[in-house]
């Protein structure tokens, strides 16, 4: 996980929101835009969530709004290969290096959990 003890909030259905919380029950909010099971999965972000409050208007709202998250399987010779992409949204230079330095150790927990 990104941060220990965060979690995913949503029923996992396509057009449904999805809140990303830590422990202190802020994160992001998104939409489940793409849902293509084995295959794909895309987030579009649309807010923040402060200490349990939905922000869709703040500075920091609006600059991760339209922001997307897409995770993609590709089948390899006896493996699948996990892509993962960030793009759109106006994300402040910290917060891409935030996630930037957090991804290899997220990804080396997925690839764990799926060869265990």
């Amino acid at each position: 996980m990104f941060i220990e003890g965060s979690q995913a909030i949503t029923d996992w259905a396509e057009g449904s929101k999805i809140l990303f919380v830590d422990q202190k029950k802020s994160g992001m909010i998104a939409f489940i835009e793409k849902k293509d099971p084995y295959k794909e999965m895309l987030f579009r972000c649309k807010g923040e969530l402060k200490e349990g409050v939905e922000d869709y208007d703040s500075p920091g709202a609006k600059a991760v709004d339209g922001a997307a998250e897409r995770y993609v399987l590709e089948p390899q010779d006896n493996s699948t290969l996990l892509v993962v992409s960030l793009s759109g949204g106006e994300m402040p230079a910290d917060m891409l290096d935030y996630f930037r330095g957090v991804w290899p150790s997220a990804l080396d927990k997925v690839k764990e959990l799926a060869e265990a």
